[in-house]
């Protein structure tokens, strides 16, 4: 602001502006210690002058603010020359509205402009004048530096402190901590919604209000009077601002959220807010806008796999509580379900067709969902479930029949081709099979004992299939340490050792295994000349190598 304008505005200034004086924090000695070093140095800053607050215009009342209230502030930065800088003032290019901040938290203004907050009343007025280590210098400054101004300048503020809020209310929020929640009325529970979640919410959207007192602003949208709003978030549905609100509430929770407006520009279901300042000056001030919302309810929607191939979307909530009341181990389930291409409108099938079909029955853990050529969308309603006993609840000839399930599950979907699921089946069974310390009887332990043994050369098997020679190396040998009169296990042991090129190891293996079971004798010869044959043409295939080398 220049020429008369400007004059004007600080003769203004100097008439209603009271003498000078320091603040002076309330700081109490006896709660001072080492943690407290940092208080203590900005109490004796104080006594030296960092801030001088002079009153222009009395406030209201004897309360004040406290470390961590909502405040809002009409405020214009003037630099030691009093050339306004930065303003929430009309008149300086800003949108008329004061900003909000939490004294002490999230987003913050300048430090120096907090302490004198500290010492101001409802409606007053005050010139603060701060100096560098407590304005732009100081590490807990939130205002971003003016242009033109060097950080080690001083700074004067005038301030206007409008209304303000209890702590206890209000949350900052959001990456950047820019993002206030005030609680109406607290929700229930303690979960949230996040990404990808579908919400279902009121919401009523306003410009800031003159005052920073509720619901006094303009209103550009509101969902109260009809249905509630329905989105999933993530999709732009929603402003960011709003999102970043959203993720910090529980359900049937009411909270005003005081977003920056750059923050709900975008957005499909709400209109953009309307511009409150005249965009065109440098020096205007972060503006605010004031969404209202009550969070009716949220349904998760969970990536299963990591990787998008199925993503699961709750459209009616079951019984029970998660994961108690879930079949999340192998289970027998019955359901109901129909399918369709994602992206069509019409069903494909539907197991109700004729409404008197009986649910579908299958185990999980067993890879029954049929492969498709393209992207399937299923509904799927869980009827009913036999939950697997938890282990502990299994006697000890219980869990024996249980783990040889198990392992009779694997050797089904091993010869279907579906290893990984085979795995994961034979290492259940083993696990059900360690734990089964309560066998009554010598036979119970060499059952124990066999389907352990089973269960790891099974799981060479499994590496042996995926090529992975040094795992299934491993397990053979697990086996073998299992049981020491374990045929096969000395067999597949050798064969693995023999895809190492340990011809040696593999050719002892293979004596061992006839000599425990003389009807292997025939097979285990073919395998040794098989071996001998695979020997001879790595030996070939070495000496033309280094015959190649020699000869360049």
């Amino acid at each position: 602001m220049a020429g008369a304008g400007l004059a004007a505005y600080l003769q203004k200034l100097r008439v209603g502006l009271q003498e000078p004086t320091s603040v002076d924090p309330d700081v109490d000695d006896k709660e001072l210690g080492v943690d407290d070093a940092a208080k203590f140095r900005e109490e004796e800053d104080m006594k030296g002058g960092a801030v001088l607050k002079g009153t222009v215009e009395p406030g209201e009342g004897e309360a004040t603010p406290q470390e961590g209230d909502l405040v809002f502030l009409h405020y214009s930065l003037l630099d030691e020359h009093r050339q306004v800088l930065r303003s929430t003032l009309h008149e300086h290019g800003g949108s008329g509205r004061p900003q909000p901040f939490v004294v002490g938290r999230g987003r913050r203004m300048l430090r120096g402009m907090e302490l004198g907050v500290l010492e101001m009343r409802r409606g007053e007025r005050a010139m603060l004048n701060i100096k560098p280590d407590y304005a732009f210098l100081h590490k807990d400054s939130g205002l971003p530096l003016p242009q033109g101004l060097r950080r080690e300048a001083p700074v004067v503020a005038d301030v206007t402190l409008t209304s303000w809020y209890p702590g206890s209310s209000v949350k900052c929020v959001g990456p950047a901590s820019d993002v206030f929640l005030r609680t109406l009325r607290p929700g229930q529970g303690w979960e949230s919604p996040r990404l990808p979640f579908d919400v279902s919410l009121h919401i009523n959207a306003r410009t800031g209000s003159t005052t920073g007192r509720q619901d006094e602003g303009d209103s550009y949208f509101s969902s109260t009077n009809g249905e509630p709003l329905a989105c999933p978030l993530g999709a732009g549905q929603l402003p960011p601002g709003v999102e970043t609100a959203l993720s910090a509430m529980q359900r049937q929770q009411e909270a005003v959220a005081y977003c920056p407006t750059s923050q709900l520009y975008g957005s499909k279901l709400l209109p953009d807010p309307p511009d409150v300042a005249d965009g065109t000056a440098p020096a205007t001030a972060q503006s605010y806008a004031e969404i209202k919302l009550h969070l009716l309810d949220f349904s998760q929607v969970r990536d299963m796999t990591g990787d998008g191939a199925v993503v699961k979307r709750i459209v009616r909530k079951g019984e029970g509580e998660f994961p108690m009341d879930c079949p999340l181990e192998d289970s027998r389930v019955r359901v109901h379900y129909r399918v369709k291409a994602q992206g069509e409108e019409q069903w494909s099938l539907d197991s109700r067709e004729d409404g008197q079909a009986a649910p579908l029955e299958f185990d999980t853990g067993m890879g029954e969902v049929p492969e498709s050529g393209c992207s399937m969308e299923f509904e799927v309603e869980l009827i009913d479930f036999e939950k697997e006993p938890t282990q502990h609840a299994l006697s000890g000839a219980d869990k024996l029949k249980h783990a040889a399930r198990l392992k009779e599950q694997g050797n089904m979907l091993f010869k279907q081709g579906k290893t990984k699921l085979a795995r994961q089946k034979y290492q259940k069974a083993l696990k059900m099979v360690g734990g089964a310390l309560e066998l009554d009887s010598e036979e119970d332990f060499a059952a124990a004992s066999a389907t352990k043994a089973a269960c790891l050369l099974n799981l060479a098997r499994c590496a042996e299939r995926e090529q992975e020679w040094g795992e299934a190396l491993g397990w053979c040998t697990k086996a073998i340490n299992e049981d020491d009169s374990y045929a096969k296990a000395y067999f597949r042991r050798a064969v693995v050792a023999a895809c190492l090129g340990e011809y040696e190891s593999a050719r002892g293996d293979l004596a061992i295994c006839a000599e425990l079971d003389e009807s292997t004798a025939e097979e285990c010869e073919q395998e040794l000349q098989r071996m001998e044959r695979q020997e001879q043409a790595a030996e070939a295939k070495t000496r033309d190598a280094l015959k190649g080398f020699f000869n360049r």
